[in-house]
């Protein structure tokens, strides 16, 4: 089955849905942000009701990138990368009917490349190259929104990488899991050498 690539608009920002034999997703070329993947009737992302689709402002929900800085290192909080729009090549369709979207983006004298595969799973990388001279101080962060049904089946999985960045995920499931209604969990998807923390979902 040949993926079905549909080009939409929500609320003025433009976005792509794609619906392969798999799953279907939609990704916007603002931010390089992937909105929505669902297996089945199932969306493992969320997205806010509240979120502004609008240029300048950072959509609550779905895998916010974070770059070329985490936090509130510099301003805006999480970088440029989330709330402009990126350079997107025309959709690839691969021969295991999955679909690859690759997009760019030039800040500060860095190149961003984002290439995200869609199909039987969602696979997202996120490279950076320095094109100055000069060393360039550089954080990044998949900052990923699951939608999360029951809170306490939920469990971070081993991982070797930073104590500190597991301890975070850690506190992220606990502060949801005291709370009445934990619908939903924020997690942070933060790369620390070659490693990526991961969450074990039910």
């Amino acid at each position: 089955m040949k993926a079905n690539i549909e080009k939409i608009n929500i609320e003025g920002i433009p976005a792509f849905r794609i619906e392969t034999e798999d799953a279907t997703a939609v990704v916007s070329p603002y931010g390089a942000h992937v909105l929505s993947y669902t297996v089945g009737e199932d969306d493992l992302l969320w997205v806010s009701g509240k979120s502004n689709f609008v240029e300048g402002k950072a959509i609550r929900g779905g895998i916010p990138v974070c770059w070329p800085w985490f936090g509130s290192a510099a301003s805006p909080a999480h970088g440029l990368a989330r709330i402009s729009m990126w350079n997107m090549e025309a959709p690839r369709d691969e021969a295991d009917g999955s679909v690859t979207l690759t997009m760019t983006l030039e800040k500060n004298g860095l190149a961003a490349k984002m290439v995200i595969n869609i199909g039987r799973a969602l696979t997202l990388n996120l490279t950076t190259v320095n094109s100055s001279a000069e060393p360039v101080k550089l954080t990044e962060a998949l900052h990923t929104y699951f939608n999360i049904s029951d809170i306490s089946c939920s469990r971070p999985v081993p991982f070797s990488g930073s104590s500190a960045l597991k301890t975070a995920i850690t506190s992220a499931l606990w502060r949801k899991s005291r709370k009445s209604s934990p619908a939903r969990s924020l997690l942070i998807g933060k790369r620390t050498g070659s490693t990526m923390p991961a969450v074990a979902l039910p």
